[in-house]
């Protein structure tokens, strides 16, 4: 392996956290450094919306600098675009993408593999319940609003992403985790790209 890049997204309860820590049990023979969805080092609030985009803009620093192994990022920028559009109440893919363009400026680093791991709205609601995240996922409508957003948005990401190497979507309400994992390492496998240079393979969807 010379460098991948790969960005995790889905709805809380879509197995992203477990799934990046049995790819790295699978990737052991490799150099593989993690991104956290929060990184350690970010200044400020966790209440407050400019901590996470602040978060987004060291996690694109720190993916630009990568230059050997794999790098996984839990969460991205579409984390943020998402759940703010979805508070908003709204359900279409303009509604992230102008919020990607509105809180950043400047361009996020956006040569990476896109995975969308995908689950129901009603397993993100019941995890709201069992553990402590945003009060906003602890009402079905806005999971619901979630679960549509993203969906668009994996559906139209190279619409701002114009250097993304490739997507994949898994529907984890169907397969086990060691599916999942299986499929993540396989299709990851065969689209290693060098050093700023995109796969020229056009992205496909799985699961």
């Amino acid at each position: 392996m010379t460098r991948m890049v790969l960005v995790f997204e889905g709805l809380p309860g879509s197995g992203k956290t477990t799934a990046i820590s049995r790819l790295v049990e699978v990737l052991a023979s490799e150099k593989v450094v993690v991104l956290p969805e929060v990184l350690p080092d970010v200044d400020g609030d966790v209440n407050d919306r400019g901590f996470y985009l602040a978060n987004e803009r060291q996690k694109s620093v720190l993916m630009s600098e990568h230059r050997e192994g794999c790098c996984v990022c839990d969460r991205y920028w579409p984390s943020t675009a998402v759940y703010v559009s979805a508070a908003a109440n709204v359900r279409d893919l303009d509604g992230p993408l102008r919020m990607y363009r509105r809180f950043h400026q400047e361009a996020l680093y956006s040569n990476y593999l896109y995975v969308y791991l995908r689950t129901s709205p009603e397993r993100a609601y019941k995890k709201a319940f069992t553990h402590v995240i945003r009060s906003q996922w602890q009402r079905f409508e806005f999971c619901q609003r979630a679960e549509e957003l993203y969906d668009a948005l994996y559906l139209g990401i190279d619409r701002v992403e114009p250097d993304l190497v490739g997507k994949l979507m898994i529907d984890t309400t169907t397969r086990s985790l060691d599916e999942v994992v299986t499929e993540i390492a396989g299709w990851t496998g065969s689209r290693i790209a060098p050093i700023g240079v995109p796969n020229d393979d056009s992205p496909r969807s799985a699961g």
